[in-house]
């Protein structure tokens, strides 16, 4: 991803708003990337201002039409776009997706990570990565990974049968 192109992390001071962060902007009041050149430079993500550059020619060979894919919005570059702050919207409807579609590994009654567990899962790894390194992990996430059943390196993959902790091994001897 392009290094300019990340949204600021924190909050700033937004003239007549107050201290906001981009979260904000995009999820409250996405106009003011048109009236505040300083949102514009601190939210370039948010307020569309770095697509134009790189889209045509890095899209294609990267995702291989999986932005086409059926999964409601494209989440390769989700992480960038949560504040560090639990609070923010998007860092909540991730942990919401992964309460609600890793339940049975949360619950231990299930080894098979599904896609919709899977994507949210790998957006939280590279958030805590990349996006807000140090930040404590939320139970939820620190579960599903301890779990071991979804193998959050391979985006397009669920893991083998033999990574799933459901291994046969009625035929060993």
């Amino acid at each position: 991803a392009d290094v300019s192109c990340v949204d600021t992390s924190g909050k700033f001071m937004i003239p007549d708003v107050g201290n906001k962060n981009c979260a904000y902007v995009r999820n409250q009041d996405p106009d003011l990337c048109e009236g505040s050149g300083k949102v514009r430079t601190k939210c370039p993500a948010t307020c569309g201002k770095c697509q134009d550059a790189h889209e045509d020619d890095h899209d294609q060979d990267e995702h291989e039409d999986h932005d086409n894919d059926d999964h409601g919005h494209d989440h390769t570059d989700e992480h960038l776009k949560m504040a560090c702050d639990t609070s923010d919207e998007l860092f909540i409807e991730h942990i919401d997706e992964i309460e609600s579609f890793c339940a049975g590994i949360i619950g231990n009654y299930s080894k098979v990570c599904p896609y919709k567990c899977l994507q949210p899962m790998q957006v939280m790894k590279l958030y805590y990565e990349q996006t807000c390194p140090g930040m404590y992990t939320h139970t939820s996430v620190s579960y599903v990974e301890s779990a071991g059943v979804c193998d959050l390196d391979d985006p397009h993959h669920p893991p083998a049968d033999g990574q799933q902790g459901v291994a046969d091994v009625s035929c060993v001897d």
